[in-house]
């Protein structure tokens, strides 16, 4: 007798996601490799409903990659893998299902209540039409008007907003006050503790909030002004059910560097990322992103629309503190895997420099990467191996396989893009600016340990050299 959780043990979480694909369920176009390979649950388009197909939703059938189950969130379809072998076979028979994904492992009945791995395969994969990212790019138009808004404007017509323009007011009132308050622990953050330039112009559009303590009578007004539920719903506030300090600013307690993100367009910001300038012990992370993705996808900071109406070259960091210690234009964002590819067009007609990190992320980021992955019989999965796309990293990628072919190890490789080569699909001319780790792995360490950067410290290497 053939048991299903010997059948369900054959297969791979590659294995489960074809046979959805085969009964009609479609990728997400979001959907990464590394996801693939990584995460617990992946999300994909369902099979029982327009789910998106045009781009217009985003997917919704949440997949679990390790108890081989789903669940849309849209329609409340369900199931495991047996219920998509059913799907395949357009039946209701669970021993129909179980003999079909039996026979497609070449698990055989040999009698026992244990079935023989002895004929055990990969899947073989069929045709599946491939999900072809079409991007959409954004462009800078310089002769498009530029608005301007009054706090005054923005409290008076905040109750006719749509919600974008209401998320903007908010963050508005916001960040402007941010600016406007003592400046004080910022520069000593920055500049004493930092060493960055305390010239540098690009320091006079960081703010800081302070604790709420020292900074009363801002948030009572504040609260006045806008309502507490907008505040809670745009994340700006806790929860009337949080746990600690309900209806408040959710960082009350610490003092917080501002890092804004402004419109092209308009004096209006739509997002920042905020830093702590001592981190508690409580918090997991130093730095927030606070925005609404739903909504708007936040603008670097420092990608000002003064930077792109200049000629001079635009360096994109790896945060926000590495962009200022530069003392040149930047667009910093918030980690290496947070860019918004339709912004990359935005970068047309610049020369560009990519300055991440010399750590391993970074590189990967900057250059790409393969990863190679092998089948791991005993863990019954694929264990992804990961090599960045430079010439070293090229060469051990080689090497590792030409290794699992000797001992004849089931793998297969996927090719993952970095940011330049991103930039170059959205036709921009883009570098990447290395130096060596042994001078430091960061744009401020070197700040930090040399004063102003050197051009000796670097040298500039384009894609495919």
């Amino acid at each position: 007798m053939i048991s299903s959780k010997d059948v369900q043990n054959a297969f791979t979480r590659y294995d489960f996601l074809e046979l959805m694909y085969q009964a009609g369920f479609k990728p997400s176009k979001y959907l990464k490799q590394s996801e693939i390979d990584n995460k617990k649950y992946i999300t994909i388009r369902c099979s029982d409903h327009d789910d998106g197909e045009e781009g217009k939703k985003r997917a919704s059938c949440v997949v679990n990659m390790d108890s081989f189950s789903f669940s849309c969130k849209s329609c409340g379809h369900h199931g495991n893998l047996f219920d998509v072998a059913m799907m395949i076979k357009r039946t209701d028979s669970f021993p129909e299902a179980v003999n079909y994904l039996a026979g497609l492992k070449g698990i055989v009945d040999n009698g026992s209540s244990t079935s023989s791995f002895t004929h055990y395969k990969p899947l073989e994969k069929k045709s599946v039409n491939p999900v072809i990212e079409q991007i959409k790019y954004f462009t800078f138009d310089p002769t498009k008007a530029y608005r301007t808004f009054t706090n005054e404007e923005l409290i008076a017509g905040y109750p006719g907003f749509s919600d974008l323009l209401k998320f903007k007011a908010i963050m508005t009132v916001l960040i402007r006050h941010s600016l406007e308050t003592d400046q004080t622990k910022k520069i000593e953050y920055l500049c004493n503790e930092r060493k960055i330039n305390p010239n540098n112009p690009r320091l006079k559009r960081v703010g800081l909030l302070p604790k709420w303590k020292d900074d009363k009578d801002f948030w009572k007004w504040f609260e006045r002004t806008f309502p507490v539920a907008d505040l809670v719903r745009f994340g700006l506030y806790r929860s009337s059910d949080a746990k600690f300090a309900p209806l408040t600013w959710k960082y009350f307690s610490e003092d917080m560097i501002v890092f804004p993100n402004q419109d092209l367009y308009s004096d209006l910001y739509h997002g920042a990322q905020l830093r702590y300038i001592v981190k508690p012990e409580w918090s997991p992370a130093k730095e927030m992103q606070l925005t609404q993705t739903s909504l708007v996808h936040p603008i670097p900071f420092a990608f000002s629309r003064e930077v792109l109406m200049s000629s001079k070259p635009i360096f994109i960091t790896e945060g926000s503190v590495d962009g200022l210690s530069t003392d040149k234009d930047f667009a910093a964002n918030p980690g290496v895997n947070t860019y918004y590819k339709p912004y990359l067009g935005l970068f047309q007609g610049k020369k560009v420099f990519v300055a991440y990190d010399m750590d391993k992320a970074g590189q990967k980021a900057t250059w790409g990467y393969q990863s190679v992955n092998v089948f791991n019989p005993r863990k019954n999965k694929r264990v992804p191996h990961t090599f960045e796309n430079t010439v070293i990293g090229n060469q051990r990628a080689k090497r590792y396989i030409e290794k699992i072919k000797k001992v004849q190890a089931e793998f297969s490789i996927t090719i993952h893009k970095g940011l330049l080569e991103d930039l170059r699909d959205a036709g921009v001319n883009a570098s990447a600016l290395v130096w060596s780790v042994a001078l430091g792995n960061d744009l401020n360490e070197l700040r930090q340990k040399y004063g102003e950067l050197s051009n000796e410290f670097f040298q500039i290497i384009k894609l495919g050299e």
